[in-house]
């Protein structure tokens, strides 16, 4: 007949340790989540073409530079008028018409910048976030790398530590169970005089009056993930179950935002629309600045002649040709520069997978 298996209990360490990781995950959830998935929402909306946030950054952009161009325009008028440039003269009207020159372009390029600091924004945001989730997925890994380690030395150690006991002598046994037994009766009330014990036994809220009870009725709670806390496997299914649910909450927060910063990193689409962005802020910029001249002229009763008129429409289309050029050259080495910071954090790992996540 074959000796009859016997099973390591698991530690009081053990569960309490169980106990812990469930508490603060719990506590994560009802205070931190609700924060992360708002940050979240905030961080996606705002890289979308045509936020709120990207449309107050560049209008505010261009609000500042027609601002410091107001105070110009009038320093130069005063300045032409001056040196015996008279209204109406063509020194004053190409005057006028340079400065104008000269507001665009800034306008165009202060837009643009201004479009890409949303991006960079966006970009960081995205990083902050994932960085979190890598964390957690990392986390994940190492309590089920851990866990079984953990396992494999703590079941020695049971071992060896229940074989000591074993085979030490009556009086050393049942001063061990002894003090089993207090410690799993839980925390004792101080008040007296309820039930058959003084002041009971207390466990969930739930007050009971004698061992048997209080233990009977241990053995029917259940912690959050539906673990019977009397079970023999408490903390080993407790870890078990915490550990799925970091990797679900890991692949439904965070994988979309890894997905978001592969796309943008990796979609050559990205630096071609951030180029024609820059090229539409300088266009229009210069189309508003020819209309504000010509008002601003027409205000003192001027009117250009066919030559004026010629310089004039020169002066624009090559600042315009300049002021463009530049613009999409920057926005598209930002671009690049912001995606190539992306691949390379965090630097790609031999190994790493997380396919059929999507």
């Amino acid at each position: 007949m074959g000796a009859k298996k016997s099973t390591v209990d698991e530690t009081p360490q053990q569960r309490a340790m169980s106990e812990h990781a469930l508490n603060q995950w719990a506590d994560w959830k009802q205070r931190w989540l609700p924060v992360q998935q708002n940050l979240s929402k905030q961080i996606t909306s705002m890289g979308k073409e045509g936020s709120i946030e990207r449309e107050r950054a560049t209008g505010r952009a261009a609000a500042d530079v027609d601002t410091q161009f107001q105070r110009a325009q009038g320093a130069l008028e005063k300045s032409l008028s001056n040196t015996g440039a008279q209204v109406g003269s063509s020194k004053f009207n190409l005057g006028v018409s340079a400065l104008k020159s000269d507001q665009a372009k800034s306008r165009g390029l202060n837009m643009t910048s201004a479009d890409q600091s949303i991006d960079q924004a966006y970009v960081e945001g995205l990083q902050a976030l994932t960085s979190i989730g890598r964390g957690e997925r990392a986390q994940v890994n190492d309590s089920m790398g851990g866990l079984a380690r953990n396992s494999s030395r703590q079941a020695v150690a049971d071992a060896e530590s229940s074989l000591s006991q074993r085979a030490s002598n009556a009086q050393i046994i049942g001063q061990g169970v002894g003090f089993g037994v207090q410690q799993s009766l839980g925390k004792m009330t101080p008040d007296s005089g309820f039930g058959s014990v003084p002041g009971g036994y207390e466990y969930g809220g739930v007050r009971y009056n004698n061992p048997s009870a209080y233990i009977a009725g241990r053995s029917m709670a259940t912690n959050l993930f539906g673990v019977n806390t009397g079970s023999k496997t408490y903390a080993g299914d407790t870890f078990a179950a915490l550990t799925r649910e970091q990797w679900a909450d890991y692949v439904s927060q965070f994988v979309p935002l890894e997905n978001q910063l592969i796309q943008y990193a990796t979609d050559p689409g990205v630096v071609t629309q951030s180029m024609q962005k820059a090229s539409t802020n300088v266009n229009q910029s210069f189309d508003a600045a020819e209309a504000s001249a010509q008002r601003r002229l027409k205000g003192y009763g001027v009117t250009l002649t066919p030559e004026e008129q010629a310089a004039q429409k020169r002066e624009f289309g090559l600042a315009r040709s300049l002021a463009d050029v530049q613009a999409q050259g920057l926005a598209r080495d930002l671009t690049t520069t912001r995606q190539r910071s992306v691949l390379g954090n965090p630097a790609p790992q031999a190994g790493a997978n997380i396919a059929g996540v999507s």
